[in-house]
């Protein structure tokens, strides 16, 4: 909206086509939101239930009777997923990392 204003004051837009323009810089920024948001729901949800199952595994291993597998495991758990993710996301296939969103 600010570059149609800005437009008007610049006399590079017609007074007959400034409000057509303001009414679709404000319904483009509204379809904008929805069509970003949505990519950013699927790309939270599959996250979200890629650290639910990291989460139930250091739960489940910090539950545990044993002193060593309590206290070693959900590091060994954290430590492995937490590099496996930066690996994958450093060095994975190029081609298959750009369409993530």
């Amino acid at each position: 909206m600010t570059l149609t204003l800005l437009s008007y004051a610049e006399n590079q837009a017609a007074q007959s086509t400034l409000a057509s323009q303001i009414i679709d810089s404000i319904l483009g920024g509204i379809r904008s939101f929805f069509v970003q948001g949505a990519l950013m729901i699927v790309t939270g949800l599959l996250f979200g239930m890629i650290f639910c199952l990291g989460g139930f595994a250091i739960d489940v291993l910090n539950a545990r009777q044993t002193v060593r597998l309590s206290s070693i495991g959900p590091w060994a758990v954290s430590i492995g997923l937490g590099t496996a993710i930066l690996a994958f996301s450093l060095f994975g296939p190029p081609e298959f990392l750009r369409t993530l969103h």
